[in-house]
């Protein structure tokens, strides 16, 4: 098991064990309580009880101490738990990751000419959840391999899907792939994709039902990529290292400025729109012409679109 694996694996341990204790915190305090009436109340009036509450007679000041006394020790328990989680602790860093992490100030770099523009499909405004009508045997390994920006044949992807829920379908949507409608789909069309791909869906049904969508839908694959990012140029507090040996950017870059992340100026070079392999999965750039692009389709501001400050490369 690599070290990332293990990290994971042991954050995982310790969600299933904050659940626990904060179940046996609600269940202690309720014992308490419950305990705490019968002394009060059941006992002193000595009300007639049923035989399967006889139990009631029996219960003592101990009861309600220990009830009260584990609601508190499991109280305890996630207090410090979620202390460990909040505080800051140091990861070790591997050669590849360290230059990438290094704390810098935004303005230790000046910027350039040009614009580049962020989001990420970690958005309430486009996630959903999206499944396909027949699920393929390897569609895990397909998602996996789009989402690390390989090239996949079209005919690998499957061709119609079911958007779950009652929200309101918009023109991007994200959920295992990034969906758009026909009409993103032209604007996309007239700008350089790299090699990202438009597939056309047969259909995007809702519910259960399979009630068509009134509008035609595309996948846009994430084969496009730079390695343009700079963490120099970023705010420091808009990057956090969440695992070993892997740099990891805060996903809900909405609640940043524009400014707070930095691409060197090879991004402005080559493709309209890309991913970059050396920040999180989701935070998707494009260039300043196809976001005004789709600003005109009233869907900019909707989007969460953030800045990024271009830098010198070097």
């Amino acid at each position: 098991m690599s070290r990332t694996e293990q990290r994971l694996t042991t954050v995982s341990r310790k969600n299933s064990f904050g659940i626990m204790a904060g179940l046996g915190a609600v269940t202690g305090f309720f014992s308490g309580i419950v305990f705490l009436v019968v002394l009060l109340v059941v006992q002193p009036l000595d009300l007639s009880l049923l035989p399967r509450r006889m139990w009631m007679h029996q219960v003592t000041i101990q009861w309600v101490l220990v009830a009260f006394g584990a609601s508190a020790l499991c109280v305890g328990v996630i207090w410090f738990q979620i202390k460990a989680f909040s505080k800051p602790t140091p990861q070790p860093v591997s050669r590849r990751t360290k230059a990438s992490i290094a704390p810098a100030t935004p303005t230790a770099m000046p910027s350039v000419p040009g614009a580049v523009w962020v989001f990420s499909t970690v958005s309430e405004y486009i996630s959903r959840r999206i499944d396909p009508e027949v699920e393929p045997p390897d569609f895990l390994e397909l998602i996996r391999r789009n989402r690390k920006g390989e090239d996949i044949a079209a005919d690998a992807f499957p061709r119609s899907f079911i958007l779950r829920g009652q929200r309101v379908p918009r023109d991007i949507l994200h959920g295992n792939f990034l969906f758009v409608s026909r009409d993103i789909a032209d604007i996309l069309a007239d700008f350089d994709l790299g090699r990202s791909q438009l597939i056309p869906l047969d259909g995007m049904y809702r519910g259960r039902d399979r009630t068509k969508l009134d509008k035609d839908y595309f996948i846009l694959t994430f084969a496009s990529s730079k390695t343009v990012f700079s963490p120099e140029g970023s705010n420091p507090a808009a990057i956090r290292q969440s695992v070993p040996d892997i740099p990891w950017w805060k996903l809900f870059i909405a609640d940043f400025p524009d400014g707070s992340f930095a691409v060197t100026e090879d991004a402005l070079e080559g493709a309209d729109f890309w991913s970059d392999p050396t920040t999180p999965v989701g935070m998707l750039y494009m260039s300043e012409h196809l976001k005004a692009a789709l600003d005109a389709q009233g869907i900019g501001k909707k989007m969460g679109f953030k800045r990024c400050r271009v830098v010198r490369s070097d």
